[in-house]
């Protein structure tokens, strides 16, 4: 059930947030850091934006990024 949780709420956030509702080419940077296994991914659309972090390791890794300014 809390995996059917997680989809659903993921699908939620995909049509209430601007950034990720849609999909222009223009407007998606993906960067992929091979040496640490992390993909980053940032979108946006008109004032909404948001910033992904993936991480492919199979334990947790410290990774500074340095972010835009602005609440994150």
């Amino acid at each position: 059930k809390t995996l059917l949780q997680l989809y659903r709420r993921l699908m939620n956030m995909r049509r209430e947030i601007p950034a990720l509702a849609h999909l222009e080419r223009k407007n998606h940077h993906a960067l992929a850091i091979e040496k640490h296994r992390i993909l980053l991914m940032h979108r946006c659309h008109q004032d909404s934006e948001i910033f992904c972090v993936f991480n492919f390791n199979e334990i947790s890794i410290d990774f500074e990024i340095d972010f835009p300014e602005g609440k994150w």
